[in-house]
């Protein structure tokens, strides 16, 4: 663990879930993959799609409708529902296979389990600080082993909360555990998204960083965090003494 800025002690802890709890790259593959064999079933034109093409049709839906931007779930769902109705679909099944293909997506997304050491941990903060998630994805703690460990967790929402950089998220989290911003810590894996978010909305701000990656000079001057570790379980030593 290393020291960048001196903090103190949070009253409320929140985690980014996919690659801070857990390596999300191998869902995220595997969920893809079953989505797009289930597309291929539906429509011959879908079978030429790539995973990479979708990637790029969803990037279009998201340049034609800017409030879905924030809202991945919102976004895939509109993805879904636009390529079948542009495919002849009625509006009846339009609606029910984007729903159809959207909820196989989620399933195969949420198909693990967080290691049990991690949970473990997560279980030791819990005895001590409040936790939530605070996520711009859209894993489902209670389907990946983490069901007892958050008091919230917070998603952004299509034209009502963006997702982090922006503070909105973490304003909602300060209204539902009625903390100030400097008594919440924020915890994760992106420089842009979490710790430059963090720090834009007044939190101290932990960044995960397992690779041991060096920060560079434009880097510390955008998003310098309060410290950053590279074991849950050093962290958590530290948070419990």
């Amino acid at each position: 663990m290393r020291v960048y800025k001196r903090w103190q002690r949070p009253l409320a802890i929140s985690f980014d879930l996919d690659d801070t709890l857990y390596d999300n790259g191998p869902n995220m593959v595997n969920a893809e993959a079953v989505l797009q064999t289930w597309l291929a079933e539906q429509h011959p034109e879908f079978a030429a799609m790539s995973v990479a093409d979708w990637a790029n049709y969803r990037r279009q839906v998201a340049l034609q409708h800017r409030h879905l931007g924030d809202d991945m779930t919102a976004l895939r769902r509109a993805a879904l529902h636009q390529a079948f109705a542009e495919r002849g679909f009625d509006s009846e099944a339009t609606t029910r296979l984007a729903e159809q293909g959207f909820e196989l997506f989620l399933h195969h997304r949420n198909q693990f389990e967080v290691a049990r050491d991690i949970v473990a941990l997560m279980t030791q903060l819990k005895s001590r600080y409040r936790l939530v998630a605070i996520t711009n994805g859209n894993a489902q703690p209670h389907l990946i082993g983490l069901d007892q460990v958050f008091d919230h967790v917070f998603y952004p929402q299509a034209g009502q909360y963006r997702a982090k950089p922006h503070a909105d998220l973490f304003r909602l989290a300060e209204q539902q555990l009625a903390i100030k911003p400097h008594q919440g810590l924020h915890l994760g894996d992106h420089l842009i998204s979490d710790v430059a978010g963090a720090l834009g909305a007044g939190w101290h701000a932990g960044w995960f960083n397992p690779a041991a990656t060096p920060l560079t000079g434009r880097q510390r001057a955008l998003a310098l965090p309060h410290f950053e570790y590279a074991q849950l379980a050093d962290l958590v030593t530290v948070l419990m003494a």
